[in-house]
């Protein structure tokens, strides 16, 4: 039987990461941010798209300006729920690259619909303010859109694309109406609001990439805080209590069980000095190491009290000790008795096979008001009589007779 123990959870010898946050990463967040609600961040749409049907509704051209917003608003929130595929892909940590060209395929759309509201604005001959007004609608509300997912350069892109698209044709095949100083003006817009998303973008990436290194950072203090507090409190070779934190722990334990009986386990390893002495000291430390499992494996799984709690520590050297809470002495004396035959009964094949593992065990009560030092010490006398008794068992503090587990070596 081997098992593993709780100071291999804590290497202090292990240093922190120290590569950076992946691109990856920091595009998939920046992307699912620049998502947000789906469908409530394409609401604002529907005033631009009122705007521009109320100024169309005196031109002889409006049943197309409405069919074609109708279309523009449907591709609108059909991209909002592949917008919303994405976002949940990314949040599952599950490939998105096939919910991604669809989404931006539906993205495309509705910005393509968007740039085609500016033909039938040109062949209507329109030259008052709905001319002014819808065209400025329409660039307005592009730009706007594209700042708000400058995070995502991605979407900013194809809406661009798609507006651009069918806006450029028309644009050209309606030049007469538009005029150069438009077409440019227009085109200079473009190539502004393109410049300024790329560095909206950069700074986004690096505010992001800061803000998860601090994340990831805090991440490995908190770690290391709580490895430090436990090593505080642990043993750091056997992962049980240390003796001060034992203390502590005994003490609360037996403040909250004040009127029920409780139990001292005071345990020592047989004949310890001689398997550092004559195997060396790594190899005794992995006896601590393993004693100490089946030290405190069996302690709860052999505590016959419902409810009942229990403090494990390494009391020194070879030594260790249990506090079991609503324990009487013949429960405690089994729990003793059992832990002394596991150790008995443990194998290792990678020890050298003379080397056998064996204790001796005192067992005392602790009563209500009783000082806990007064109760080891009753442990003490009675585990030394186990060893004067020839070591491998169990004695009760105050008994007369002699109980030997397993007999003397």
């Amino acid at each position: 039987m081997q098992m593993a123990f709780a100071s291999d959870q804590f290497d202090v010898t292990a240093k922190p990461a120290e590569s950076s946050v992946p691109d990856k990463k920091v595009e998939r967040e920046l992307l699912r941010r620049a998502i947000g609600d789906p469908i409530k961040g394409r609401l604002p749409v529907l005033i631009p798209v009122a705007i521009i049907c109320f100024a169309a509704s005196g031109l002889s051209q409006r049943i197309t300006f409405w069919m074609l917003a109708a279309c523009f608003l449907l591709a609108t929130f059909l991209a909002a729920a592949t917008a919303g595929r994405v976002k949940g892909a990314i949040e599952r940590k599950s490939p998105i690259k096939k919910a991604m060209v669809l989404w931006l395929s539906m993205e495309f759309v509705a910005t393509a619909f968007w740039g085609t509201l500016l033909a039938p604005m040109s062949e209507s001959g329109i030259t008052g303010a709905e001319r002014a007004t819808i065209t400025a609608v329409i660039l307005v509300t592009l730009a706007t859109a594209c700042l708000f997912a400058s995070n995502a350069k991605v979407m900013s892109k194809t809406a661009i694309a798609g507006f651009a698209a069918t806006a450029l044709p028309i644009s050209v095949y309606h030049y007469a109406e538009y005029g150069l100083l438009m077409i440019a003006g227009a085109a200079l817009m473009f190539g502004c609001l393109i410049h300024l998303i790329s560095r909206k973008q950069q700074e986004a990436v690096q505010n992001l990439r800061t803000e998860l290194e601090n994340g990831r950072l805090t991440k490995q203090l908190r770690k290391a805080l709580g490895t430090a507090q436990y090593l505080s409190s642990h043993d750091s070779l056997t992962g049980l209590l240390n003796r001060r934190d034992f203390e502590t722990t005994a003490k609360k334990l037996r403040q909250s069980h004040s009127h029920s009986s409780m139990a001292i386990i005071l345990l020592d390893l047989d004949h310890f000095k001689k398997i550092n002495d004559r195997f060396g000291h790594a190899t005794g430390d992995e006896v601590l190491k393993a004693a100490a499992g089946i030290i405190k494996t069996p302690v709860r799984a052999l505590h016959m009290s419902a409810g009942a709690q229990e403090a494990v520590a390494r009391w020194g050297g070879e030594e260790f000790v249990i506090a079991l809470a609503r324990t009487s002495l013949e429960e405690a004396k089994i729990v003793a008795e059992r832990i002394c035959l596991a150790l008995a009964q443990y194998e290792n094949s990678n020890w050298p096979p003379t080397l056998k593992l064996t204790c001796s065990i005192g067992v005392a009560t602790w009563g209500d008001g009783e000082e806990l030092n007064n109760a080891i010490d009753q442990a003490d006398l009675a585990m030394f009589k186990a060893k004067s008794l020839g070591r491998n068992n169990v004695q009760i503090a105050g008994e007369q007779t002699v109980e030997t587990l397993i007999g003397p070596e």
